[in-house]
């Protein structure tokens, strides 16, 4: 049969077939979970008694396969293959959809359902289905542990515990603040590798996952999915002081501050407070001695000379009303020439601010997050 290409022996669960019956048979074990095979050191388990052989070989430390080129040592040869191609720079495999190459097939296969929203693995507990066995496997030791596997990664500044070295070390840049990623193109950094490959989409314009409603692409996944829920309104997260409804729960934590007034995050070096993390980031930056008036951020001045100064050097032509900053004087310019160049995508609307857009496109949205506390009336603006 391996020469004619008949494979009679057919999966009921996914219609993949095989030449053989003993193949067909240790591919259902991934439809059903079973794991016969038991590493007595770490009681690890697995499909095949060779990918237990294979394993063992982390605890004798053995390692029996090296690279001809550098001597580095493995203990699987799947593994030795993977690397020597570091050396040679081959990617052949590259997906048809967003072009990104892989140096083997299997890699390939398993970014492909990325693209086709493709989960053949799901958990026999709760019946959650994944795209990769490994995130099935990890998802059944973090969420159905049983303890029998201890958790021997701890974080010594919070005590959380971790089953993956990886996630382990994904965790502690939480709190060092490392960004060990960074993008080639902008020097922008990142925590994570995963979050450096979906920036770079920004570069290069690729966006492979599209919505099935709207067809409108987007270059992540994850954003992808938050679109999908304009088509659904679905406003799980609600409002207790007005009953506004978000999509996300973020988005409710945000909103919620309004009525409280909570200013949670505050500058280290001048100790004003903010109502987000990012509007605080964005502050610091005015201490920055490296910071100009072109670079600063939006809304705020790049030193307290600029706050106390009644200097006012940039001159209207038309009308010789004065500015502190350039970027004023450029909006003020707008009142004179008439220009509007923010439009609103729903009814077409022109605005010559983008403040003002954003305010207007609340009256769409239906927003009120205002709240009067004397007549507890709600408004789109302040």
């Amino acid at each position: 049969m391996t020469h004619t290409g008949q494979k009679p022996f057919s999966c009921d669960s996914c219609d993949r077939s095989f030449t053989q019956k003993g193949n067909l048979d240790r591919h259902k074990l991934i439809h059903t979970g079973e794991r016969p095979f038991s590493c007595s050191v770490c009681h690890k388990t697995f499909t095949l008694h060779a990918s237990l052989n294979s394993h063992m070989s982390t605890h004798t430390g053995e390692k029996p396969f090296s690279c001809d080129v550098c001597q580095k040592a493995f203990s699987r040869s799947y593994t030795l293959v993977k690397h020597k191609m570091t050396h040679t720079g081959e990617r052949p495999f590259f997906c048809l959809i967003c072009q990104k190459t892989f140096t083997l097939k299997n890699s390939l296969k398993i970014h492909q359902r990325t693209h086709t929203g493709e989960k053949p693995f799901s958990c026999d507990i709760c019946q959650k289905v994944f795209a990769q066995k490994s995130s099935m496997i990890k998802h059944k030791m973090v969420h159905h542990d049983s303890g029998i596997i201890p958790r021997k990664h701890s974080c010594t500044d919070c005590n959380k515990t971790f089953l993956v070295k990886r996630d382990f070390e994904q965790h502690k840049r939480t709190h060092t603040g490392e960004r060990p990623f960074s993008c080639s193109v902008c020097q922008k950094t990142f925590a994570q590798k995963q979050a450096l490959s979906s920036h770079l989409r920004t570069h290069s314009g690729v966006k492979p996952f599209s919505c099935d409603i709207c067809q409108k692409s987007f270059s992540s996944r994850c954003t992808m999915l938050k679109h999908k829920k304009i088509h659904t309104d679905e406003r799980q997260f609600s409002c207790s002081f007005c009953q506004k409804t978000f999509r996300r729960k973020y988005h409710l934590t945000m909103h919620i501050i309004i009525h409280t007034g909570e200013k949670p995050f505050s500058c280290d070096i001048c100790l004003m407070t903010f109502r987000d993390k990012h509007s605080m980031l964005t502050h610091k930056r005015i201490h920055s001695d490296s910071l100009t008036e072109d670079t600063a951020p939006k809304g705020f001045l790049p030193n307290k000379r600029w706050c106390c100064t009644q200097e006012h050097p940039y001159s209207c032509s038309v009308c010789q009303k004065t500015f502190k900053l350039k970027r004023t004087l450029t909006n003020h310019l707008r009142t004179h020439s008439g220009e509007k160049p923010f439009s609103c995508d729903i009814c077409q609307k022109f605005f010559s601010q983008k403040g003002n857009l954003k305010a207007h496109k609340k009256i769409h949205a239906g927003e009120h997050p205002f709240l009067c506390s004397i007549f507890q009336e709600t408004f789109a603006r302040m």
